[in-house]
C-alpha cells in the first residue's frame, strides 16, 4: 500500500545503516532584536551516515508546543538562521 492505493511490490530496496550522527550542540546567539533572533550551530562530528539537514525548533516560553521554524531537508550547508516576527 502506498499513499494512494495498493501497488505491486518493488524489486529493489535501499537500506542505510551505520552510526546516526550526534545531535548538534545548542544554537549560539548571533544577534537579537525586539522581534527577531539570529542563531548559528556547529555541525556534529562526522559519522557513518551523512547529515542531510537540520530542524530548528522554537519555544515561545508560554507553555505552548515547541514549533519548527526551520526545516532544512537536503541543506546540511545551512548553519545559521534568522527567525523574525516573534
Amino acid at each position: 500500500m502506498n499513499g494512494i492505493d495498493y501497488s505491486e511490490f518493488s524489486e529493489e530496496a535501499y537500506i542505510a545503516y551505520g552510526d546516526v550522527p550526534n545531535t548538534p550542540a545548542a544554537p549560539t546567539l548571533i544577534s537579537s532584536s525586539r522581534n527577531s533572533i539570529r542563531v548559528s550551530w556547529t555541525a556534529p562530528a562526522l559519522s557513518d551516515l551523512d547529515i542531510t539537514g537540520y530542524v530548528l525548533n522554537i519555544d515561545d516560553g508560554k507553555n505552548g508546543d515547541i514549533k519548527p521554524v526551520f526545516i532544512g531537508n537536503n541543506r546540511p550547508d545551512i548553519l545559521t538562521f534568522t527567525v523574525g516576527d516573534l
